[in-house]
This record gives C-alpha cells, sequence and structure tokens, in this order.
C-alpha cells in the first residue's frame, strides 16, 4: 500500500471537519505540520509535554504560520487541541504530552520495514499485530512485538500487592467518593458550557485537580469560557480548555486567585480579526511589563513590532 498516496486524501477526513469550520485552512496546515514534525523527530511520535509544548507552537508559527495575519500562540493550541479531541490524535496519550496517531504509526512502520533493527517504546504503540502484518510481514518490529506478547517476562499489567480486607475497603471507598465528585463536577462543567466534555478534557480536568485546582476555579472558568469564547466559535470546549491551562500556568488553583489583575489570570486579549497584533500583543496595554512574556513570546513580539514599523515605513 501506498502510504503516502493514501495521505493525499486526509484533507477530506471526516474527523478535520469541525476543525476546519472553526479555523478555517490554518488548521490544516497545523495538522500537516504536526505529522511532519513527528515523522522527522522520533518517526512515530511528537513529544508535547509542558516543556515541549512551547517550542511546538513556536516552531509551526515560524515555519508555516508567519506573516501579517499569523495566528498566535493560544490559538494554534486550541487548534491542536481541536484536532486530538476529534480523534486525530490519540487521546490517552495526548494527555500524556505525546502526538501520536494510527496514521503516523503506520507511515513510521511502513518506512523502517526494511531496517535492521528500528526500536520503539512499546507503552507508545498503538498498532496491532494484525494491522503490521497487512503493512508488512518482513519487519523487524513485527518480529519484535510477536517476540513480546509471546515473552511472559513483558507484561503491561500492574503487580499485585497483597493487602488486607479492611485497607481494600478503604482505597475502594476513597476511590469511589472521587469518581462520584468527579462525575459530579463535569456534570456542572458540562451544564455550563452546553457540552460534553471528552475522555481527553475530562483527564485533563483530573490532573489540574490532582495539581491543587479547586472545581470552584474550574467551573468559574467555564462561566468565563461562555462568556468570552469568540462569536463565531462553533464551541466552547477548546477555549475553556485553554484557559484553564493558562490559568494553571499562572497559578490560580483557588477562588481567592480569581480576584488576581485580569492581566495576570487570563490569557492575552485577542483583537477582532482573531490574531494578536502590534497594538494589543502585550495586552490592551501597550506600555505592559514584559516580564510576563516568555523568551519565545519575547522574540515574537519583537519580531512583530519591527515588521510594523517597517511596513510604516514603507508606506
Amino acid at each position: 500500500m501506498d502510504y503516502f498516496r493514501h495521505d493525499i486524501g486526509l484533507m477530506s477526513d471526516p474527523k478535520l471537519i469541525t476543525a476546519r469550520r472553526k479555523y478555517g485552512a490554518a488548521a490544516i496546515v497545523v495538522y500537516l505540520q504536526l505529522l511532519v514534525m513527528a515523522y522527522r523527530d522520533k518517526g512515530y511520535y511528537l513529544a508535547y509535554g509542558e516543556n515541549d509544548r512551547d517550542g511546538v507552537i513556536w516552531s509551526i508559527k515560524s515555519e508555516v504560520l508567519s506573516g501579517r495575519y499569523e495566528p498566535d500562540a493560544e490559538k494554534i493550541a486550541e487548534m491542536i487541541d481541536c484536532l486530538a479531541a476529534h480523534g486525530l490524535f490519540d487521546g490517552d496519550l495526548f494527555q500524556q504530552g505525546i502526538i501520536t496517531s494510527h496514521r503516523i504509526q503506520e507511515h513510521y512502520y511502513f518506512a523502517t520495514a526494511g531496517r535492521t533493527n528500528p526500536e520503539v517504546k512499546w507503552e507508545l504503540w498503538l498498532l496491532t499485530e494484525q494491522e503490521m502484518r497487512e503493512i508488512s510481514s518482513r519487519s523487524v518490529l513485527l518480529q519484535k512485538f510477536v517476540s513480546r506478547e509471546e515473552n511472559p517476562g513483558f507484561t503491561s499489567e500492574k503487580p499485585q500487592f497483597p493487602s488486607d480486607e479492611s485497607t481494600h475497603s478503604k482505597v475502594t471507598e476513597k476511590d469511589r467518593n472521587i469518581d462520584s465528585n468527579s462525575t459530579l463536577l463535569h456534570s456542572d462543567v458540562e451544564g455550563i458550557l452546553g457540552e460534553r466534555l471528552n475522555k481527553a478534557n475530562r483527564s485533563a480536568i483530573a490532573k489540574m485537580r490532582s495539581l491543587g485546582m479547586t472545581d470552584e476555579v474550574i467551573t468559574a472558568t467555564a462561566h468565563y469560557a461562555v462568556g468570552h469564547a469568540k462569536s463565531d466559535s462553533r464551541g466552547y470546549v477548546p477555549y475553556f480548555m485553554t484557559v484553564l491551562r493558562e490559568r494553571l500556568k499562572n497559578g490560580v488553583l483557588t477562588a481567592a486567585n480569581l480576584s488576581r489583575p485580569k492581566e495576570q489570570s487570563r490569557p492575552k486579549q485577542e483583537d477582532s480579526s482573531g490574531y494578536l497584533s502590534p497594538t494589543n500583543i502585550g495586552g490592551t496595554e501597550r506600555q505592559q511589563d514584559d516580564s510576563q512574556l516568555s523568551d519565545w513570546e519575547l522574540e515574537w513580539k519583537n519580531r512583530v513590532m519591527n515588521r510594523s514599523k517597517e511596513n510604516s515605513n514603507d508606506d
């Protein structure tokens, strides 16, 4: 099978419809660039954890979306979330900071079928034995996969530790209470947004709660998303998740933290076009303290400001 020819039809993939409607052709550009970055990085996945996210977004901006109307980092992050939420990347691994999919791994498997010693992290591998055989039965990866399955020393099951009945009962009851509280929170948020949260969204919220974010902040963020999402938006969930991550990054964990100045507790505002411009790149005030910007945001700001000066001189 010619997988590269097969990928030509990806723009008609039904999973891309929502992203295309919300973000236009930019969503396709972001998706294609993520595939390219995965292929040239590890080959079958792209790291997208907390320490990698800014670099990935900056690479997308600088390589394929730079220009007068380039989208801001928040918008690109929303696009990536939207792509993952609609099944273009594996949801469980995405929540672990990994961008990958069956499509990406099929390409890698096909490309490495003739190699003598290809290696993968099996905990990130999505293809089944049958799927690999349909692509190539000669791959060393297939042989390693089969040996791994047949070798009892390789197991993905968690070890079981003995425990007395009373301890087991206490743990079970605690887990039941946590699950119940999570279900109530998800129900409240879905009621506010008027939309369903997928598995990836719920996992992300659970992680934020484990880091100390209170339910009050999460529900307040849902109300904020409904009131501040763009009028042409076809869904609140991606913006809601983006604001949640921004608040976590800024240490907004409790209701008391929400009383901080707005420029410290929510993402930068966009202009009417949906993108940051030289007049609002630092926030609503041109003289805003640049210490709030990361290194790559400051570099990007300087680039845009210099470009604006050049354009005004040309006029």
